[in-house]
């Protein structure tokens, strides 16, 4: 009896759980003939079709991938490729729908579906409109973006002096040992490049100190005339980092020498002795800044001081790199006699004459202009997601499901 309890036992545990796995295996076969049964019925009953819905996305994935590298490297090919590329588009998918829609007449509408298309459509038209009318302009549109901002240490521009040998009004350079000072000129006092940064202000502001040692040596020669004649000559003072304006009402003076022949009228008239400025950012070498524009250049009288004031711009290029280039504001005043005539007989040539520059960056700030394009593309993809939001509302209300839901 017990081992026939115990079979009896196994074998109906053995019937129920055939039982149960049977039942399983039925519903889940149902369940399957249904998912194909919808499935058939999804794209054979129904419009617009799954499978033009599919080409769609298919058809728009590519699309948006063509319009990133046009965004990214915009040129007029991508701009022909992207409007052909949605011509052909547009017409394949709302050619597909309208088969679908002649074919099965009374199969059901499909709102969600019907938006997506919609959506894509509308996208079609949106955006190869606003890359052709807009976004392709604005990416290939340079522009100069200028604001103001605040600077604690100026830093003072390179100066050079230049004599034109072809001009018989031009002051004689000479190699004399030149002067350089910010504030009080102490020949004996510290040299500026002893100051740090935490002690520049108030002590160049209470003691001043000397720069001379940033004169370039010596009177330069630039053969540039007919058959590399000499053309000018030249001296040049060539900051270092550490010659700053210690702020307003301070002032870099510098000082060079000179002689005059007087003998050289300039047609009926006897000219003061004249010199050519020009001012530059320091990180050019001389020849950068004279030969390929970085300087300005201005006349002025070298027989007395001279007022400079400097207004700096910072002008940054595409690639990240920059140089500063001035509004130089002159203001001359003239010594009553010239002492350095090298053709005076009455006993009245003293000696070399020299002309002071007196520099001052009036406000501690500069100009800052940026070169960019007018559109970059983060402010396109920008642009397009705020209006991704129209394609949608558009899709919402031409396929009806702004109203009603499946």
């Amino acid at each position: 009896m017990p081992s026939f309890t115990l079979s009896q036992y196994i074998g109906s545990w053995a019937a129920q759980k055939i039982f149960l796995i049977s039942r399983y295996v039925s519903t889940s076969s149902h369940d399957v003939y249904h998912f194909l049964e919808d499935s058939i019925k999804s794209d054979a009953d129904i419009k617009p079709r799954k499978s033009t819905v599919v080409w769609a996305l298919i058809c728009f994935a590519t699309y948006l991938l063509l319009g990133a590298l046009a965004i990214v490297f915009p040129s007029k090919s991508f701009l022909i490729v992207i409007a052909s590329l949605a011509a052909v588009y547009f017409a394949g998918i709302a050619g597909k729908w309208m088969y679908d829609v002649i074919r099965s007449r009374n199969a059901e509408y499909k709102r969600n579906l019907a938006n997506t298309v919609f959506v894509v459509l509308f996208s079609f038209i949106l955006f190869t409109t606003m890359y052709e009318k807009r976004w392709h302009q604005q990416l290939t549109l340079e522009v100069i973006e200028t604001r103001r901002e605040p600077m604690l240490h100026p830093p003072y521009p390179a100066f050079a002096l230049l004599q034109d040998m072809n001009a018989t009004n031009q002051a004689n350079l000479v190699s004399a040992p030149r002067n350089c000072f910010i504030n009080q000129y102490d020949p004996e006092g510290p040299h500026c490049s002893d100051y740090t940064a935490q002690h520049l202000d108030a002590s160049i502001k209470a003691n001043g100190c000397n720069c001379s040692d940033n004169w370039v040596p010596g009177v330069q020669e630039l053969h540039d005339g007919p058959n590399g004649t000499l053309s000018h000559r030249y001296i040049s003072f060539q900051p270092q980092e550490y010659i700053v304006s210690p702020g307003a009402n301070n002032y870099l003076t510098l000082q060079a020498y000179f002689t005059f022949n007087t003998t050289h009228p300039n047609g009926s008239a006897l000219p003061e002795p004249v010199l050519w400025l020009m001012v530059y950012d320091p990180k050019f070498s001389f020849d950068e800044a004279y030969y390929e524009g970085y300087g300005l250049v201005n006349m002025f009288n070298a027989n007395g001081p001279m007022n400079i004031d400097i207004d700096l711009t910072w002008y940054q290029q595409r690639n990240g790199s920059g140089y500063y280039f001035y509004d130089v504001l002159l203001s001359a005043v003239s010594n009553l006699n010239l002492l350095c005539d090298v053709t005076n007989t009455t006993g009245e040539y003293v000696g070399l004459c020299h002309t002071s520059l007196i520099i001052q960056v009036p406000r501690s700030e500069r100009t800052v202009q940026i070169q960019k394009m007018s559109m970059e593309w983060p402010d396109v993809i920008a642009e397009a997601g705020s209006y991704f939001a129209l394609v949608q509302l558009l899709g919402w209300v031409f396929s009806g499901q702004l109203l009603a839901a499946d």
